[in-house]
């Protein structure tokens, strides 16, 4: 496994399972993912509505901005664990990441680490219901 498609899993894996904080709505600390999620619903509510006044564009461009620099922040994060297996041959190397990628979506999708206060569940969720 080349360190590029090391740092891209490990990215797209912080995606899905990092619990950031963002503001849409009400603060809430889930993965980008949900944010995506809600920026995109969002924008689909607008676009059936029709042209959104001040509100629906604030919210929309709170999303859209929060959502880049979060894909940002998280690349260079990816970017800087991925440097850890610089030195393990490739072989190891994906072994490695495949148990690091089990080991965090295991634990996110077991323990309530996300605070969703919009979720009908609970004030604290795990993966399986932030993804729901």
């Amino acid at each position: 496994m080349s360190l590029r498609a090391v740092r891209w899993t490990i990215w797209v894996l912080l995606l899905c399972t990092a619990p950031v904080p963002y503001l849409l709505g009400s603060v809430e600390s889930a993965p980008p993912i949900r944010l995506l999620l809600f920026t995109v619903l969002t924008i689909a509510v607008q676009v059936s509505e029709g042209a959104g006044g001040f509100v629906w564009n604030a919210l929309i461009a709170l999303g859209v901005v929060q959502l880049a620099l979060y894909a940002v922040g998280l690349y260079f994060c990816a970017a800087l664990i991925a440097r850890v297996f610089v030195r393990t041959e490739p072989r190891r190397r994906r072994t490695m990441v495949a148990a690091l990628c089990v080991l965090v979506v295991a634990v996110a999708a077991t323990f309530p680490i996300y605070e969703t206060p919009k979720s009908s569940r609970s004030l604290h969720s795990t993966l399986l219901y932030v993804l729901r």
